[in-house]
């Protein structure tokens, strides 16, 4: 019984020490198994960071894909807009060679026309000028045709005129006497102009017999008298031509049918009038008739 005991007891304390390793096991794999937990939740910590971390650069990344695509949106709409710019410019581009062409092609076709109307405009005016001097020539002919015609009767008329004044002038008396009177007066009168021109030759030359006589001063005589004539007849001659043009050039002007017709009316006047206008004008008719002819173209001379 005692031994049981005893065996029993060493039973028990070998159980115990088995016990107690075992627990010494289980604590020191508790130990083990803590400590493999402890890191395994520093990892699984770390492993949560890595993994929000993680969510981060998915956030990022998907916020940089959003702008990627939008920039590929973007992208694809720029080339788009530079396709259709691109476009334009062409379509621009053509165009303008479109119009550069038309423009040439107009600015050929209005020189063309302006050459057309240029020759049609220079045809046009040498026909017209053909026509016109055709028509002039026509009108010229036909006009001094009919002005011949009325110029030979409205000679032939004044000749008539004055072949009958001058046959009735042969029987008027009182025209005859004072176209005598007239003739006679006008060549006193050159006579006079004559004798005054000698007698002044006269008494010059006369002037080298009072230094002496003999050849020489009959020489001087000559020469004096020749010098003193052809001066004095020449400013005679001169003063007579210059009263003449004075009083005649505006005939130069007015030597027309107007100034005959009314020269040949005078003288019809003066002719077959002349005994009527002696009995109220003691005055010479053919003077008359000469100042009448006077005023009259000095009166349209001073008129126009």
């Amino acid at each position: 019984m005692g031994l049981r005991a005893l065996h029993g007891q060493e039973s028990s304390s070998q159980l115990l020490e088995i016990q107690t390793q075992k627990i010494a096991e289980l604590s020191q794999e508790k130990l083990e198994l803590l400590s493999a937990n402890s890191a395994l939740m520093s990892e699984l910590q770390t492993k949560n960071e890595k993994i929000v971390e993680l969510n981060a650069q998915i956030e990022r990344l998907n916020e940089a894909d959003n702008v990627l695509q939008e920039n590929m949106k973007l992208k694809k709409a720029l080339n788009e807009a530079a396709a259709e710019v691109s476009k334009c410019k062409t379509e621009t581009a053509r165009q303008i060679k479109s119009l550069a062409v038309e423009k040439e092609k107009i600015k050929k076709q209005q020189e063309e026309f302006e050459k057309l109307k240029a020759g049609e405009e220079k045809r046009i005016k040498e026909e017209a000028e053909k026509i016109t001097a055709a028509m002039r020539a026509n009108l010229e002919t036909e006009y001094r045709s009919k002005f011949a015609g009325i110029r030979n009767v409205l000679y032939g008329s004044i000749a008539y005129g004055i072949i009958c004044t001058v046959l009735a002038a042969t029987s008027a008396e009182a025209f005859k006497i004072d176209l005598e009177a007239f003739l006679y007066n006008a060549g006193s009168f050159i006579l006079w102009l004559a004798k005054i021109v000698l007698t002044a030759a006269n008494s010059v030359a006369e002037l080298p017999y009072f230094v002496g006589n003999g050849l020489g001063a009959d020489i001087i005589h000559w020469i004096l008298f020749l010098a003193v004539t052809a001066v004095g007849g020449g400013c005679a001659f001169i003063v007579i031509c210059w009263l003449s043009i004075k009083i005649l050039l505006p005939y130069t002007d007015y030597a027309d049918v107007y100034t005959a017709v009314f020269a040949l009316t005078t003288l019809a006047i003066a002719v077959f009038l002349g005994d009527n206008i002696r009995l109220g004008l003691n005055v010479n008719l053919v003077l008359l008739a000469l100042l009448a002819n006077l005023a009259f173209v000095w009166a349209r001379y001073k008129i126009r």
